[in-house]
């Protein structure tokens, strides 16, 4: 996760071993004190939804914390009263829908620990008669098939004569697609810009594995650029 690093996982780690789960935001807050862990990293593991289990929406939990900050570290001393409360009132702040929680995740960690990205955008990809990765395994050999999902590799090995490897995503697995190189240079704006692809082709099968050998690509329009960046080889 972005602004924690890894000394700052080992801290929270430790001080869990040491002193038991973590009973409150608060006590979360308190038992860091002084430690490695900086304010971005606290707001990060907020809005990714860390602290959701204790009951309380992100947006609340934010809610007047960082007054209690100071330097790298918490004050000592710190009250224990809720971080709900400012001047004895308790805001009423709007909740996160479920998409925008998950662009957070995926802007702060690259990933997600509830839906994938595509579970919102799946309606209209059925409706484009796009088929889920977990339906691929029945689809029949050099059968035509419409698939999509989140690119997150992208290969142009140099041995590969050309030949491009594109890995897609969905909330059900993986896709493997093969783009030779006249329908690459096709469709290449599309394919290397756009992070959310369908893509048209031919089922392929060799020793057990799947893959779809790509005719046509375009993106799905109309979906907020995700923060996740693919992976991207030669």
């Amino acid at each position: 996760m972005r602004d924690l690093g890894e000394e700052g996982r080992k801290a929270i780690v430790d001080e869990r071993d040491r002193g038991g789960p973590y009973m409150s935001f608060d006590d979360y807050l308190s038992r860091l004190r002084g430690g490695p862990i900086g304010p971005r990293a606290v707001r990060n593991l907020v809005m990714v939804g860390a602290f959701d289990a204790l009951g309380h929406p992100r947006r609340e939990l934010l809610w007047g914390w960082q007054e209690r900050w100071h330097g790298k570290g918490l004050r000592r001393g710190i009250d224990r009263q809720s971080e709900l409360s400012l001047n004895g009132t308790s805001p009423t702040l709007p909740t996160i829908d479920a998409f925008d929680a998950n662009q957070l995740e995926y802007r702060i960690s690259d990933l997600s620990t509830g839906h994938h990205l595509i579970h919102f955008c799946r309606d209209r990809l059925r409706a484009l008669g796009a088929l889920e990765s977990n339906k691929l395994p029945a689809i029949a050999k050099n059968k035509h098939v419409r698939v999509a999902g989140l690119v997150i590799t992208r290969q142009a090995p140099s041995t590969a004569k050309k030949i491009r490897f594109f890995t897609l995503e969905d909330e059900f697995g993986q896709v493997n697609v093969t783009i030779k190189p006249d329908v690459y240079d096709r469709y290449r704006q599309v394919a290397n810009r756009q992070p959310i692809l369908i893509i048209d082709g031919v089922m392929q099968r060799q020793d057990g594995v799947h893959s779809v050998l790509a005719s046509h690509i375009e993106a799905l329009d109309g979906v907020p650029r995700p923060a996740q960046r693919s992976h991207d080889y030669r």
